[in-house]
């Protein structure tokens, strides 16, 4: 038998909740009444990385990092969520945009004193 999302959600606020109301043995109980039921989707993910490469993983991971992690610690909600990482990302693209422009790295283009880029042959 397995445990619903409702069931679920009620433990997990009974065992890592902040009410005062709940003693030291009822998140006890709260957590053995979860490790007693399996987590599907977990056994699902452990099952899918089990048949993986650990090449095939860090590719995965990386997509997963620039596909989601990065764009929300880009995005004004995910600051909160990433602020050392959108710090970082932002650092590194403000210092080569200031390379490109100051025409330390040759980019293809050129940056004109007006601020005007053009193709450079």
């Amino acid at each position: 038998m397995a445990l619903d999302g409702d069931a679920c959600a009620v433990l997990e606020a009974i065992a890592f909740g902040n009410d005062p109301r709940i003693t030291p043995s009822d998140r006890l109980r709260a957590l053995e009444q979860l490790q007693a039921f399996p987590d599907q989707e977990a056994a699902d993910v452990r099952e899918i990385l089990a048949g993986m490469s650990p090449e095939e993983i860090a590719f995965e991971w990386d997509l997963f990092c620039g596909a989601e992690v990065v764009q929300e610690a880009l995005n004004e909600s995910g600051k909160n969520a990433y602020p050392r990482m959108a710090a970082a990302i932002r650092e590194a693209v403000e210092q080569r945009a200031s390379e490109i422009v100051s025409g330390r790295v040759r980019s293809g283009f050129e940056a004109s004193g007006t601020g005007e880029v053009s193709a450079s042959r």
